[in-house]
Order: structure tokens, then sequence, then C-alpha cells
């Protein structure tokens, strides 16, 4: 589930619904009436079910969920599902740890995030002004969804969305009380294909009380614990600046005129160094060389120079592999395959 995109959308819903109710108010108007039904929301408890269709093969997964907004603090219980997931699978984070149980290996992954959430302060009104931009937002009523009366809101992109990222129709069904979404509809296009989603909550209930250990993460007997590390990342203007940064070569891509550097980005983790270089115009271009090699996957080969390269294609983008001198690379983007050999030319094995 892309969390990032669902709460944004959330954000975007609730704007608009503060618009609905009460006139048209401007963006600061909707962030102070978005951030006073949030400071009411202490704690969340309930059920969720996602559906999803992705070219038409349909996966679904429920679970159960408990929450505090303001520190952070969650736990999910999946109840079933016909996805990754599986039964008895277990995500705590308890405001500085995570923890991630995969029931089917018995495995752990602990991972700490100790974020300071007092020093992440979000802009909401800027955000929201952002994304009332993109999205057109017509309200469509009321509506009963279990035992919540809710709104209906009817979301379509304006020409100001990013093609890549928006949803191409989103429908959702905002509680009165809270304004928390109870039910959403989106349809999104990646590459050629199509991705709907339904994601539904159910025995929703707000500031109950949930008790602490609901966020305390216990073990299962015999069940291995792997320590999960973040990489640690440093953002550059340059690719010179990146290739100053790191051990290895980094070299310059042949990237097509119309095609814009954005930023280098060099990663450290467990003793091997990753460079992200992002480019951009209306698509993104992204080349990665890394001493860390790539898990395997099917593809048609090709030879880049006189190295011989695999090309992956995916949804919405097409990627380019080869090995040289014990550094991978990954040349990807939604461009042919001549297009993509081209640029990797200057990386490829002397």
């Amino acid at each position: 589930m892309a969390l990032g995109a669902v709460a944004m959308a959330t954000m975007l819903v609730l704007a608009g619904c503060a618009g609905v109710l009460s006139g048209n108010p401007d963006a600061d108007e909707i962030a102070q009436q978005l951030q006073d039904r949030q400071d009411e929301i202490d704690d969340i408890q309930g059920v969720m079910t996602i559906e999803s269709d992705f070219d038409g093969e349909a996966t679904e997964t429920t679970m159960e969920f408990w929450e505090r907004p303001n520190t952070g603090e969650h736990r999910s219980e999946v109840i079933e599902s016909t996805g990754f997931e599986s039964e008895g699978d277990v995500t705590v984070h308890d405001g500085t740890t995570t923890w991630i149980y995969d029931s089917e290996a018995n495995e752990v992954t602990r991972l700490d995030l100790d974020l300071d959430l007092d020093e992440m302060e979000i802009d909401e009104g800027e955000i929201i002004e952002s994304m009332l931009d993109e999205y057109d937002v017509e309200y469509n009523g009321t509506e009963t969804i279990g035992d919540h009366d809710t709104h209906v809101l009817e979301l379509t992109p304006t020409d100001e969305a990013d093609e890549e990222f928006a949803y191409d129709e989103l429908t959702m069904w905002v509680d009165d009380e809270y304004w928390y979404p109870v039910k959403q509809d989106a349809t999104m296009s990646v590459g050629e294909e199509t991705v709907t989603t339904t994601i539904t909550y159910e025995e929703l209930a707000f500031n109950e009380g949930i008790d602490d250990e609901k966020f305390t993460f216990d073990v299962p007997d015999g069940a291995e614990v792997v320590e999960a590390e973040l990489p640690e990342t440093e953002q550059f203007d340059s690719v010179s600046e990146a290739d100053d940064a790191t051990e290895f070569d980094v070299a310059e891509p042949d990237v097509p005129d119309e095609y814009e550097f954005d930023s280098a980005t060099v990663s450290e983790h467990e003793s091997e160094t990753s460079v992200s270089l992002l480019y951009e115009n209306d698509e993104y271009l992204f080349v990665s060389i890394s001493e860390t090699e790539p898990m395997t996957t099917d593809g048609e080969t090709v030879e880049v120079g006189d190295t011989e390269a695999t090309i992956h294609d995916m949804p919405g983008t097409t990627s380019l592999q080869f090995e040289c001198d014990g550094l991978y690379h990954d040349v990807s983007g939604d461009l042919d395959e001549d297009e993509l050999i081209e640029i990797a030319e200057p990386l490829s094995c002397e």
C-alpha cells in the first residue's frame, strides 16, 4: 500500500470537504480546519480491506490495525490475504523501532527509526494548496457506509497533476464526524496497464483508548530476528560532486538534451556504496551505479559497447542493467532500447 499517496489524497479530500461545507475557504482556512479535526483524534482502530486489480490480476488483503496518529505508534495484523502478505503477518512501530514479522518464514525484521515528530513539521496549508492545484473536487452529496454518515467526493486530475503519479479517478467517502476516509476507490495508470484499488474501513473506533501493550512487539518462539539498517545518504548538485564523494569513478551518462539533471544521491549501506542520478523532463530518467548486486531478473540480452547487458520491460519503464569491474549499473526510464543503450555507453567497460 502506498501510504504516502493515501495520506496526501486524504489531506486533499479533507480540504475539499471543508470547502464544500464551509463555503469557499482559502488554503490557510482549510489547513486550520484540517488541523482542528486531526487534533481531535488521539487513537484509531478498526479493520482495513485493500482490494487491488493490476491488469486483471486481483488481490485482497484484510488487516486489523491500531494507531495513535500523534505519536506515530502503529500496529497491524494480517487476517487474510491473497497478495504478498500472509495470515499472521504483523507490523508494529512503537515510536522509535519498527518490527516486521513474516509469519511464513517465522522471521522478524527490526528497524530503528528514531524520528523526532516535533522536528518533522509539515506546512499542511502549502501541501493542500498544491494538491488543490492538481485535482478538481466535486461534491456528490452524502451516503451511509456501514454505520458512518459520509460525504462523497469525486477527484479528477487537472493539467497541473503529475501524469506519472496522479490518480486517473479517485472517489472518497469521508466520515462526517472526524473527516476520516471510510472508503476509497482509486484508478491509476502504470504505463499501459491500469491499477484499481478499493480501500474499505470497518469497525472503526475513535478515541476509545488503546493499551500500550498493542505497540509492544513480542518475538514469537523460534523466530529469527534480523537487524536492518537504513543507508546513510547525501545529496549533491552535480555528477562531479558525487564522483568526488565515492572511491569509484562516476561517469557522466550520455543523456538526451531534453532531459535536465536534477540530483545525485550517494548512499552507504553495510560498507557498500551506491550512486543514483536523477534526470527529468516530462518523464524521469534514473541512472544508478552500485557495489551491491541487484536481484536477478529475466530479460533480453543486448550489448552496451563491448559489455553484455540485460534489458527488462516493466509497467511504465524499461530498465537496462549490466556489470562492469565489480560495479552494477542500471539505466531506467520510459525510453526505447536504442536510447537506453546510447545513454549507458559512457558507463560500459572499456
